[in-house]
């Protein structure tokens, strides 16, 4: 089945077997705050409590039934950056606010690596410059970002991985 709207620069995950949509542009390159669910098994879709932030350029990271969203473009393009961040709860339905981000950026790598929430890259507030910071997040009680080891090689649109405990950067932009 088609998704409920034409969308672009929308992140997505797969829980339980099924591809969950937050999100992204619509043909206006207005964000949408969608959350769409899609059940292979029924070749259907299905509609969850939409996010708390019309949103583009994030990237989900998945802890148990928690995924946690950082940052972003927020609203019709061309969008302002935010700090933002939000976990939501995949059994309850429910958003929360997280601790910000130590400064706004949109289109970096976020990933769970053992009990932090890592967040690298992307593009800083103007928007083209690519950010070298890497921040992570206790995810016990964690109330403030903590500084890691800058990304080697700057760059927006980059997608995170975790394997054996490391964290990769993959792929990305230098400048938006």
């Amino acid at each position: 089945a088609p998704s409920p709207f034409a969308r672009v620069e929308s992140p997505a995950v797969v829980v339980d077997g099924q591809l969950w949509l937050f999100g992204g542009f619509t043909e206006t390159l207005a964000a949408s705050n969608q959350l769409d669910v899609y059940d292979p098994a029924s070749n259907s879709w299905s509609r969850r409590k939409d996010m708390p932030i019309r949103v583009t350029h994030l990237n989900p990271a998945q802890d148990g039934n928690t995924l946690w969203f950082a940052g972003g473009f927020k609203g019709k393009h061309p969008d302002p950056v935010t700090d933002e961040v939000w976990r939501y709860d995949i059994t309850s339905d429910t958003w929360a606010a997280g601790p910000p981000l130590p400064e706004p950026r949109a289109g970096g790598g976020l990933e769970v690596v053992g009990r932090a929430l890592h967040y690298f890259g992307g593009y800083k507030a103007d928007r083209q410059t690519d950010g070298a910071e890497h921040w992570s997040l206790a995810l016990e009680g964690g109330k403030a970002w903590q500084r890691e080891a800058d990304l080697p090689d700057p760059r927006g649109h980059v997608a995170a991985a975790v394997l054996d405990g490391k964290l990769y950067a993959l792929g990305g932009d230098h400048g938006h």
